[in-house]
């Protein structure tokens, strides 16, 4: 297809000269080992995004790279069927909307349809802010609502739906140009959105799917796609048949076809397959187009030519779905234009035989349990278990680790609902070196009903935050020890290639018998002036990137997370007392001069806005936590805990 567009290539067009700072993706399967090879691997390496997440249903593998969240969305009804990935820079934002999943087929092996879209008040030729807040909408009541997950997991994707409404609000109220919208079905019938759209009769319909309604005997508008176009669309009385231009994948590629609704408009219908022989590549691509003699309207992006896609919101039973609506005067883009631009024509052609009998269905899949996420927290080794209970056949659920006769969680159930259970385990090793390893990054999940019948058994991966500072490539739990301490603050300043070799320096040097048994984190400390230095330049660098961006509530976030993570790391005797004292005082003489400077920065005063992007309250948290002892340098420590106290004084006032 000419209109074919490759996800990393948009990525790395965008991000290019910039770092990113959120990537989140929606998809429906997930292959995490080549997602994270072809995806994930090059843009923590090369564009720094600090915490990948992924929000899938369906068939997923989430990999062996614990860097990457995966979170699997919880349903009792429809399939969470959407494909999005959005990426968020300073004051920008990436979002891709298509067919393509995140896996072998989705990245490349399949015909897809991918669009991209850029926002942001600096970006050349941006998209609409409409559009952009449509996203962060569905976001919000699609994905956030409805997890099941760990606390910590779910306020990540808060985190970029906060990011992505901030770039909302600097773009302009009024849009000046024609674009897309961005649609979803979780409250009204993505065909219902088409006609709503589509001011004009409508001469002829394009459908580009992969997978079709089922085949019924005599079909009707409720339960058929088919029927429902042909029977309730706005047909012009100067109307050529073939109406529907359905184009299909190839014979033998697992086709199932509505052979009752093509018989029944017979005539009225040209059935195209692809040609398997001119293009070999599975058909995944989704596209529903009204041409009329005034406009064109075309809805591309997840929704195959199905009632659950297409005729029912996912109120109601449907799935999640969503895409591009676009309506354009007809002249601009005429049929043979849409036809010539997707190589239909060369693709695909007309069937003339006879249908092919219909593929039985597989009977149907009972489902008892989703699971939402199985969470390890290193910190303070708990194990979390979490998702929703769909049958009343379960009563109890129960993890372990491959090979072990002992579950390390048990947890009963009473009823179908919401599911959070949490135990307090220790699943690390260490090798040599004083590495920590998890014992296995997978767990088997059994759910039991009566008599501990066996109803769903599955291996699982855990999931281990990003930030809990994990190697980049071998997932080692490296915890303080990520850093050496002169680095605490590096990632503030460096480049991402900097941070990867930083982070490769201290399992270097880990390796090379550096670490102290009995000591973590305080055996390989640099000089006191190096440590110093470090310290300063990164709060200085911080200060310059606010002040020549005016205090932008996109930077104030990014900086309230930055300083965040950096006094996190200095937790729990990560730095000897003399470097933690300094640290502190400096980390919270930085954050008043920040608060006494916002004034001058943003026009208009230091409003509720603004402190919704900083969070005083956990800035005031992660001071808080940082010890400062009392039994070496009693005055460093007096003044470290004076100007640690002003600091937090300062935010809870805000």
């Amino acid at each position: 297809m000419k209109r074919e567009v490759r996800l990393f290539d948009e990525l790395e067009k965008f991000a290019k000269g910039h770092w990113l700072t959120n990537a989140m993706a929606l998809t429906f399967g997930y292959d995490g080992d080549v997602a994270y090879e072809r995806i994930w691997k090059p843009l923590i390496e090369r564009f720094g995004v600090p915490h990948p997440l992924v929000i899938a249903d369906g068939i997923v593998d989430e990999g062996k790279a614990l860097g990457v969240q995966v979170l699997r969305i919880g349903r009792a009804q429809g399939l969470f069927h959407p494909k999005l990935f959005v990426a968020v820079r300073d004051e920008a934002v990436l979002v891709a909307v298509g067919s393509a999943n995140l896996t072998k087929g989705g990245l490349g092996a399949n015909l897809e349809l991918l669009t991209s879209l850029a926002f942001g008040p600096e970006v050349e030729q941006s998209a609409g802010r409409s559009v952009l807040e449509s996203v962060a909408g569905f976001i919000e009541s699609c994905v956030v609502r409805r997890l099941d997950a760990n606390p910590k997991s779910i306020e990540e994707v808060e985190r970029v739906c906060r990011a992505v409404r901030i770039v909302a609000e600097l773009l302009p109220a009024r849009e000046k140009k024609v674009g897309p919208a961005f649609v979803h079905s979780a409250e009204t019938a993505l065909l219902d959105q088409l006609r709503a759209a589509h001011d004009d009769v409508v001469k002829r319909v394009v459908v580009l799917s992969p997978f079709w309604e089922l085949d019924r005997p005599d079909p009707e508008p409720a339960d058929s796609v088919l029927c429902s176009v042909m029977d309730t669309l706005p047909w012009s009385s100067r109307t050529e048949e073939p109406r529907c231009l359905l184009h299909a994948g190839g014979i033998g590629a697992g086709l199932r076809l509505p052979k009752g609704a093509l018989e029944k408009y017979a005539g009225q219908t040209e059935l195209r397959l692809q040609a398997l022989s001119k293009e070999p590549r599975r058909l995944h691509a989704k596209l529903l187009a009204l041409i009329g003699p005034k406009r064109t309207t075309l809805l591309w992006g997840s929704p195959n030519f199905t009632p659950p896609a297409l005729l029912r919101p996912a109120a109601d039973g449907g799935n999640v779905e969503c895409g591009l609506l676009l309506s354009v005067d007809a002249k601009t883009l005429p049929e043979h234009t849409l036809l010539d631009e997707l190589e239909l024509a060369e693709t695909f052609d007309v069937h003339g035989g006879e249908l092919p009998e219909p593929t039985p269905l597989p009977p149907p899949m009972t489902i008892d349990f989703v699971l939402g996420e199985l969470h390890y927290e290193p910190r303070e080794h708990i194990v979390s278990l979490h998702g929703t209970v769909i049958s009343d056949r379960v009563r109890s659920i129960d993890v372990r680790i491959p090979g072990d006769a002992e579950p390390l969680l048990v947890q009963a159930v009473s009823g179908p609902g919401t599911l959070a259970a949490h135990k307090e385990l220790n699943l690390e090793r260490t090798e040599e070196g004083g590495l920590r390893v998890l014992r296995s990054l997978q767990a088997i999940l059994t759910v039991r009903g009566d008599d501990a019948e066996i109803l769903v058994e599955h291996t699982v991966r855990f999931n281990v935050a990003f930030t809990d500072a994990l190697e980049l490539r071998d997932n080692y739990l490296l915890g303080a020890d990520a850093l050496s301490a002169d680095a605490l603050l590096v990632p503030m300043w460096s480049v991402p290639e900097r941070r990867v070799a930083i982070v490769d320096g201290r399992i270097a040097a880990l390796r090379g018998g550096a670490f102290v048994s009995g000591r973590r984190g305080l055996g390989h400390q640099p000089s006191l002036d190096s440590f110093y230095k470090n310290v300063r330049k990164g709060l200085e660098s911080r200060r310059r990137e606010l002040e020549n961006h005016r205090g932008s509530r996109f930077g104030l976030m990014r900086w309230s997370l930055a300083l965040r993570a950096s006094l996190d790391k200095a937790r729990d005797g990560a730095l000897d007392a003399a470097r933690t004292a300094y640290f502190v005082s400096r980390v919270s003489e930085h954050i008043v001069e920040v608060l006494d400077a916002l004034p001058k920065w943003i026009s208009g005063g230091v409003g509720p806005d603004v402190k919704r992007v900083i969070e005083p309250d956990k800035l005031v948290d992660a001071l808080a936590a940082v010890r400062l002892g009392d039994e070496l340098l009693d005055d460093l420590t007096r003044g470290a805990r004076a100007a640690q106290e002003e600091a937090m004084n300062r935010l809870a006032a805000m």
